[in-house]
């Protein structure tokens, strides 16, 4: 090949010279190298910046500070990555670190600590104190637990379930709310949250061997928002009473009278709070939008007037929901209480006699009457609201019959009354009127309702004195020869 010369470059068969006397760059055509060779054939050397990128060229300089770094110090040397896939975590773990959720795996290996950025001596020290700790048993490797009450309304008791791998003898709880147990060795440990403030809270377990020391000795883990804890737990509640203020709680109320709601819910404090009430009657409810507002826990009495009827007692079912509530446990919200209301009306007791007048029969002691109850049948029952009837006879006697009961006395039933004349008013001749009525007794204020007076005019009966011979012939018995005058029945079976 011909030599050419251009600025300074031959090139000499398969060689490249810079300069006359330059060096050149030597080609191996067999096994595809380069070398740079001054004229005489000896190697020579090339000179350059350090590198920056990956395929670049490293300087003596470069490898020089990588000889004193690896020579010098285990200090300098990093473990780097765990795999080719630029895993730096040296172990695997469910429910911490970079594995939070991968639970199919455990954990590998006696120390978790391990990262692409541990130094070599860092990585021996660990090793070695926890290797003694093995030894000693007394190594620790990791702990977990679990609460059975995380979400609750103050006071919340929640009890942990500590487990843990290794060999602690106790262990130390930061509950989030700024208490914490020291060094228990309960497992199972209890704690009260009772201030919703901060919540919700993390919960730091840490687990460790007394006689232990350095890396294997003890773990600790994190669970963030843990426990969540509300208000204490609110409870609908209401009292009904008969006026807007002071007085004592009353379950009853006239017909067309009113009554006044009281809100008595617990726990409401300084929440926003909304209510439903359901009067039960059919009449509207009552929507409480805020908690001051009449019906309301911190808001006035509320006055309702049920639905009225005619002659008839009702029981209506008043209902009391507590729809909302901002800072209780949403699980308790919404809640009710019920409070059964009875209506008592006003009441028209009838009654009707068989007879109005009789005789004073001696051979009956008396003049019995029947009496029909005629009261509307709409009127409450005695099981259910306490209602009776009280028959007053006239004569200074009374009868009580319970209402519903179905028996004689009671709405649409006869009961029979005997009047007896005194002994003085029979021997006399003496006639007498007894004057009595129907009442009706229930809780209503105008209690007891009465029925028209009733009127029995008694004669005495007196064929019970009169002795004598009859002067017909035709009045006495076939078989009675004196002529006798008869009280009662005489021999023939007549009646006198």
């Amino acid at each position: 090949m011909a030599q050419v010369k251009n600025y300074g470059l031959i090139g000499v068969g398969g060689d490249v010279q810079f300069g006359k006397l330059g060096p050149k760059l030597v080609a191996n055509a067999e096994n595809g190298t380069m070398a740079i060779t001054n004229e005489g054939g000896a190697a020579t050397t090339l000179s350059g910046a350090d590198g920056v990128n990956a395929n670049d060229f490293i300087t003596k300089s470069q490898l020089d500070e990588l000889e004193v770094n690896l020579s010098g110090s285990g200090f300098n040397i990093l473990l780097g990555n765990i795999d080719a896939n630029g895993d730096l975590d040296w172990h695997i773990t469910p429910d911490q670190g970079d594995y939070d959720g991968n639970t199919s795996v455990k954990r590998q290996g006696a120390v978790t600590s391990f990262t692409g950025t541990t130094n070599v001596s860092d990585a021996i020290d660990r090793l070695n104190e926890a290797t003694y700790n093995i030894y000693n048993d007394s190594f620790v490797r990791d702990v977990n637990f679990t609460v059975d009450n995380a979400t609750g309304g103050a006071p919340l008791v929640s009890t942990l379930n500590i487990s843990t791998t290794g060999n602690p003898t106790h262990y130390t709880i930061n509950w989030g709310d700024g208490q914490t147990t020291t060094a228990t060795t309960d497992s199972t440990p209890t704690h009260t949250y009772s201030d919703n403030s901060n919540s919700p809270f993390d919960v730091v377990v840490t687990a460790y061997n007394e006689n232990g020391a350095g890396e294997g000795s003890t773990t600790s883990l994190t669970k963030d928002n843990f426990i969540t804890l509300y208000t204490a737990n609110p409870v609908a509640d209401f009292n009904m009473y008969a006026g807007s203020s002071g007085g004592i709680a009353v379950t009853q109320v006239d017909d067309g009278t009113a009554l006044y709601f009281n809100n008595d819910t617990s726990n409401i404090g300084e929440a926003d709070a909304t209510y439903l009430i359901e009067w039960g009657d059919g009449s509207a409810d009552s929507n409480i939008a805020q908690n001051d507002h009449p019906g309301g826990e911190a808001g006035s009495r509320l006055a309702h007037t049920f639905t009225t009827s005619s002659e008839q007692e009702q029981t209506y079912t008043v209902k009391l929901t507590l729809s909302t509530h901002s800072t209780a446990d949403p699980s308790v919200i919404p809640n009710n209480a019920t409070v059964d209301v009875k209506v008592y009306d006003t009441h028209t007791p009838e009654v009707s006699t068989s007879a109005t007048r009789g005789i004073n029969e001696d051979a009956s002691d008396g003049l019995q009457i029947a009496f029909t109850n005629n009261t509307e049948n709409t009127i409450g029952s005695y099981a259910d609201y306490g209602i009776q009837y009280r028959y007053n006879w006239g004569d200074g006697t009374t009868s009580t019959v319970n209402v519903g009961s179905n028996s004689a006395g009671d709405t649409g039933e006869a009961i029979n009354h005997t009047y007896e004349l005194s002994a003085s008013e029979q021997a006399n001749g003496t006639a007498r009127d007894f004057v009595g009525n129907l009442e009706v007794i229930s809780n209503h204020s105008s209690s007891p309702f009465k029925s028209s007076d009733f009127t029995i005019h008694v004669e005495p009966d007196v064929r019970a004195t009169i002795a004598g011979q009859s002067t017909t012939a035709s009045l006495k018995s076939s078989n009675d020869s004196s002529l006798t005058v008869y009280k009662g029945t005489d021999l023939s079976g007549t009646n006198r």
